[in-house]
């Protein structure tokens, strides 16, 4: 695992736990693409079925680690871009990673995009994204069962969505947001 403080000027800077490379296609150009870490994120994007285990052991481990430090957590994903392709693969490998864990309470559907984010020109400029893009067109629903989240994502890059749902999780009363990917995009 490794971790990263991401600062976007106008907001509070957040860290990010990621457990693992992310390598993009880049049309032949990335030799990394193929390695099992990238391969099992492309999984859960595509919404393939048995790439999940790869993730299930370092979820529920950190989520263990987090609940036995703040005795309770409720825990969320980032939405997906789009509000009609929610991801459930990874929507339900997170249920399914902390559903034995006591304490940890899947809030999963509660974090929703109401509007699609704007289209980038292409992929790779997802570190061209804003927190603004995130907290404009996102809202969490529901009642908090505790005062810390923790909020995954499957892949982070400018660290802009994190940031975004540090806001919101703030503003929606949440003390202690910590900021969890399946991978770094490099």
């Amino acid at each position: 695992m490794d971790s990263k403080i991401f600062k976007f000027e106008g907001y509070d800077s957040v860290a990010v736990t990621w457990f693992g490379e992310y390598h993009p296609y880049r049309n032949g150009q990335n030799p990394r693409h193929n390695e099992p870490h990238t391969q099992a994120i492309l999984g859960l994007k595509d919404q393939h079925l048995g790439m999940d285990d790869y993730f299930r052991r370092p979820i529920s481990n950190h989520v263990r680690m987090l609940v036995d430090k703040y005795d309770s957590a409720d825990v969320m994903i980032v939405p997906s871009h789009h509000p009609s392709t929610p991801n459930l693969k990874f929507m339900n490998l997170v249920k399914r990673s902390i559903a034995r864990i006591p304490c940890a309470y899947s809030r999963v559907d509660d974090f929703q995009r109401f509007e699609p984010a704007p289209k980038l020109a292409h992929p790779r400029n997802a570190q061209h994204r804003h927190p603004r893009t995130l907290i404009d067109k996102c809202e969490i629903c529901g009642c908090r069962n505790t005062n810390t989240v923790i909020v995954f994502d499957d892949v982070v890059a400018s660290g802009s969505s994190m940031v975004g749902a540090n806001v919101l999780l703030r503003e929606h009363g949440y003390e202690d947001v910590f900021c969890v990917a399946l991978g770094r995009c490099f």
